[in-house]
């Protein structure tokens, strides 16, 4: 919990301990609170550059694609930035300025530090929760430390529209364990084959809170919209607003985030390194004797996707379980390096062989 105003230390309890999730954060730009016993609302106080508009008309990355918001390769990039990175931002902001964090400690670690330790525990990119950071409450832009309330609800978790804040979130500790939690869920939820807390999974449409239906393209673009149901183009709120903050941060650092990720790209047959590599419904990275490829469980048929080879259901490894692999003609050069071209049978359908990719 914060401590007395100015010095800058907050008790962290177990900043990764598991929370119970009360409510998530709603709308981009902070939560409405009620005032009264000594309560104080959330107020926004964006900085004006956060409202500059960010569409250019171009399709690399640098327009707000409402389907498909940023990349998954770059929401999952916890080495983005390490600690002395995060502290520099804080020293040096987008905005020309200090921000107030550069400063401030929970239980005697930098904020910069906290920021990047949770990142890499929930699999998550530093910039992202940064990025969340500014646009649910001003914090990163501000240069001298506002209320203490504010910082205690730095994310808004625990924040409902028109209601109080939950005394059981209070404290930066839990604020930013909580705000990780809600970005990382419906993040993993598709590889894990399981809906989001929202009922949503991959290629579901989604009626956001301002009544535009949207079908997010990627994993990251689901996450954003479980965790803010806002478009906000028209308001300059929602994930609009998380779009300009975000171009913003990741200009300033260098860092580039192509919306062509690998993940989006592949499909069954496809090299990858870990399972976060094969971004469709159901996919992980299969090792078949040492060889890596992108792969889903089967029982009989698989999918197939234009401009990727046609797939076949076979058992992997003769333990009763069927994948899904590429097929093949008669050469190994349809194939990733250091495959084989050869026939393989039908998972449970020992009579019904094809030519297939095989490690």
């Amino acid at each position: 919990m914060i401590l007395a105003p100015g010095t800058g230390r907050l008790n962290l309890r177990a900043l990764l301990a598991p929370l119970v999730i009360l409510a998530l954060p709603v709308i981009g730009g902070g939560c409405a609170v009620g005032v009264g016993d000594g309560v104080e609302p959330s107020v926004v106080d964006l900085h004006p550059l956060d409202l500059e508009d960010v569409d250019d008309g171009k399709a690399d990355g640098t327009r707000f694609n409402q389907n498909r918001i940023i990349s998954d390769q770059a929401y999952g990039d916890t080495g983005a930035i390490d600690r002395a990175g995060v502290q520099a931002f804080l020293e040096n902001t987008p905005y020309g300025t200090r921000s107030f964090l550069a400063d401030l400690e929970v239980d005697g670690e930098l904020v910069s530090s906290a920021f990047v330790r949770v990142a890499e525990t929930s699999g998550l990119n530093p910039l992202l929760l940064l990025t969340t950071l500014q646009k649910e409450t001003g914090l990163v832009s501000k240069t001298e430390r506002p209320s203490t309330f504010r910082v205690d609800y730095a994310f808004g978790c625990g924040c409902p529209d028109g209601r109080r804040c939950d005394p059981a979130m209070r404290g930066l500790d839990r604020q930013l364990a909580c705000a990780a939690d809600a970005l990382a869920n419906p993040f993993t939820a598709p590889l894990r084959g399981e809906p989001t807390r929202a009922g949503k999974y991959l290629g579901d449409s989604i009626r956001t809170l301002d009544n535009i239906v949207v079908t997010p393209e990627n994993r990251a673009t689901l996450a954003l919209y479980t965790y803010t149901p806002h478009v906000g183009r028209a308001t300059r709120g929602g994930n609009w607003l998380f779009f300009s903050v975000w171009k913003r941060y990741v200009t300033h650092v260098g860092y580039e985030d192509g919306l062509r990720d690998r993940a989006a790209e592949n499909f069954i047959g496809s090299a990858c390194e870990v399972d976060a590599d094969c971004g469709f419904i159901g996919g992980l990275c299969l090792d078949w004797n040492g060889g890596l490829f992108c792969s889903q469980p089967c029982t009989g048929i698989c999918p197939d996707r234009t401009g990727h080879p046609t797939t076949f259901c076979t058992e992997v490894w003769g333990d009763g379980d069927g994948y899904c692999v590429a097929r093949c003609e008669v050469a190994a050069t349809d194939c990733l390096a250091g495959q084989y071209c050869e026939p393989t049978a039908r998972f449970e359908d020992p009579g019904t062989t094809q030519n297939t990719c095989t490690f």
